[in-house]
């Protein structure tokens, strides 16, 4: 007799071995070399999928993009020759309904390497928010966006 914990870790253990699926939605790539890929996250997509047997992610797309595979299903598309077992590491993360810079390795010693210059805040990330105003334009400052010291007001 197996307990439902055991079943559970097993096939937690069995399905880390199921490739991601690549997803065909676009993907923005900002930067790619043999490392690194650097990719425009939209908003409400989320960084990793939910279960690794869904596709909806962008790591999903950068799956995608990083085999080569084309609309058709067949090769040659983009990417660095990228293998089939690898699969891409977000080296941070945005929120779901954050836009922005996602930063993914291509391998190993690369995820580790940026997610230590993360963490020792030697690679730096700035927000900047968009916001709607409310209130009527005749209430509104004078101040521009041209006339704002952004120097100023940077957080540390």
């Amino acid at each position: 007799n197996v307990d439902l914990e055991t079943v559970t870790r097993l096939v937690r253990h069995e399905l880390r071995d199921v490739p991601l699926r690549p997803d065909p939605a676009p993907l923005t790539v900002l930067y790619e070399d043999e490392h690194v890929l650097a990719v425009d996250k939209p908003p409400g997509v989320m960084t990793y999928p939910a279960h690794r047997l869904r596709g909806g992610s962008v790591v999903n797309r950068a799956v995608h993009h990083l085999r080569g595979v084309t609309r058709d299903g067949s090769g040659g598309g983009a990417g660095f020759g990228f293998g089939a077992a690898t699969e891409p590491i977000a080296v941070h993360r945005l929120d779901l309904e954050t836009s922005g810079v996602l930063m993914l390795a291509k391998d190993k010693p690369s995820a580790s390497a940026l997610q230590g210059a993360f963490e020792r805040r030697e690679a730096r990330k700035t927000y900047l928010a968009v916001c709607a105003i409310l209130e009527d334009a005749a209430n509104a400052s004078d101040e521009s966006d041209d006339d704002f010291d952004f120097e100023r007001h940077r957080p540390g």
